[in-house]
């Protein structure tokens, strides 16, 4: 019960970000920026891997994560050349006041997501 109860926790807090944060709050802070496509089975394989823990993660906590479907217009806080051309899916664009300051295209490993956000992070100003 216990571990059923922690991972309903954990699920919902994944969430929390993308249901709190509009647009104009996300333009001031950084955050992740998914953009990703529901036919993407790599994206499927992050969704399952990354996102339940993602918002409790130390490093999830300095950037909260936003969703955007690739086939959906862009949102005007997102349009170029804040944000530049997005190739393939998923591609995940770290943006620090309402910029892109770096970006990983593609999923292969846990380890290697982590270590490049990580990177991407360090160049961050704290609030």
């Amino acid at each position: 019960m216990k571990n059923s109860w922690r991972s309903f926790v954990l699920a919902a807090m994944a969430s929390l970000p993308v249901v709190l944060a509009g647009a104009g709050e996300q333009a001031r802070a950084a955050q992740l920026v998914l953009f990703e496509g529901s036919w993407c089975p790599t994206c499927r394989y992050w969704n399952k891997t990354i996102a339940p823990s993602y918002a409790a993660h130390a490093t999830g906590r300095k950037a909260p994560l936003r969703r955007i479907d690739v086939t959906a217009p862009r949102p005007a806080d997102l349009a170029k050349p804040k944000v530049g051309t997005i190739i393939g899916v998923p591609t995940f664009v770290v943006v620090d006041d309402g910029r892109e300051i770096g970006r990983i295209e593609g999923f292969t490993s846990e380890r290697h997501f982590w270590k490049r956000l990580d990177e991407i992070l360090a160049s961050v100003k704290a609030p």
